[in-house]
């Protein structure tokens, strides 16, 4: 289970990595075509705000998270002693995982919403909304299984949760 959530996570984080690459292209051209010749490209912010920024932050969270990278009070939890630690450690775990799987559960139900809705893009009317909203459960769910898998690792104080920013990939 824990290689096939690696593979997953190492697949999600590349896509992540080819919509910042997209976006920053889209990026450019829409500046060169709005400065040099006045015509910009219709929808490339909406484009980038709708689909390749929640894809890099939704697909590259479980990295994140892996890394080390969510906030902590490390000035405060370094100063405890361990049978203090442990517990709101555990607490801090079950609490993110929980959060996550709430954070899922709203996110599916606003895909359901802007699916049945037929939300389209403004500035493109015939782009939906929901193929850009798909990848937030997917994302949040890859992470809250990490966050899981990391449970039995509090104890030890080796859950990635509780480490220090060290990107894994």
């Amino acid at each position: 289970m824990e290689k096939f959530l690696y593979r997953c996570e190492r697949v999600l984080t590349h896509i992540a990595v080819l919509s910042i690459f997209i976006m920053m292209c889209l990026t450019t051209a829409d500046a060169i075509g709005r400065y040099f010749f006045g015509r910009p490209i219709t929808g490339a912010y909406e484009l980038t705000e709708k689909y390749f920024m929640l894809v890099t932050i939704f697909l590259g969270i479980a990295y994140a998270y892996r890394g080390g990278a969510f906030i902590r009070v490390g000035i405060l939890m370094d100063r405890m002693p361990m049978k203090v630690k442990v517990p709101i450690n555990y607490f801090g775990q079950i609490f993110s995982i929980l959060y996550g799987a709430v954070l899922v559960f709203a996110s599916i139900q606003q895909l359901v919403r802007t699916l049945h809705h037929g939300t389209t893009l403004a500035s493109l009317p015939g782009v939906p909304l929901w193929p850009g909203l798909i990848v937030i459960p997917i994302g949040l769910t890859l992470m809250c299984l990490l966050m899981l898998k990391d449970l039995p690792r509090v104890k030890e104080g080796k859950s990635d949760l509780f480490q220090d920013e060290t990107p894994t990939i």
